[in-house]
């Protein structure tokens, strides 16, 4: 299948959802109205602003794994893999007005390129931070295994001249 974005992430299926766009002119209105349904084909589920199978209108948020936990001090965990939605008429054509049959919408591949860039500088932060943590704990036990060592030989030589004396 060929996927308009793709996500490197384990709980996103290989074609996680469908969006179906539609436009239609209004009646005295010169610009058309965009509607667009979510059709989950993933096993994990496919989320709008926090529910399951929503409708999906301007500026809700598409999530493409479960909905955030929220920790014990209420505060929901920023994981997850989330696109805000925009739906856009097209620009009026030639002619003047905009016409349903020359009707595209999509969400903007800027916005798709930001989300995307946030999520991997949110990745990569967490990824640094947890290596911070890890690195400053083996340094931590480095020092500890060393002062240790340390211990252990004047252990030793103590009780070698110990043993020395008493043969004496």
């Amino acid at each position: 299948a060929t996927c308009t974005i793709v996500c490197a992430d384990g709980a996103v299926s290989g074609v996680h959802c469908v969006l179906i766009f539609a436009g239609q002119a209004s009646k005295g209105d010169a610009s058309p109205t965009v509607s667009c349904e979510v059709e989950d084909r993933s096993t994990n589920g496919t989320f709008v602003n926090d529910v399951a199978a929503a409708p999906v209108r301007d500026r809700d948020v598409l999530s493409l794994t479960k909905p955030p936990a929220v920790g014990e001090d209420g505060v929901a965990s920023p994981s997850g893999v989330r696109f805000r939605v925009e739906l856009q008429a097209p620009a009026p054509t030639a002619a003047g007005g905009a016409k349903a049959a020359a009707f595209t919408s999509a969400w903007t591949s800027d916005g798709f390129a930001q989300d995307l860039l946030l999520q991997e500088q949110q990745s990569k932060a967490t990824v640094t931070g947890e290596l911070l943590v890890v690195r400053r704990r083996l340094d931590e036990e480095r020092s500890r295994f060393e002062s240790l060592g340390k211990e252990l030989r004047r252990a030793r030589a103590t009780l070698d001249e110990e043993r020395a004396r008493r043969v004496a």
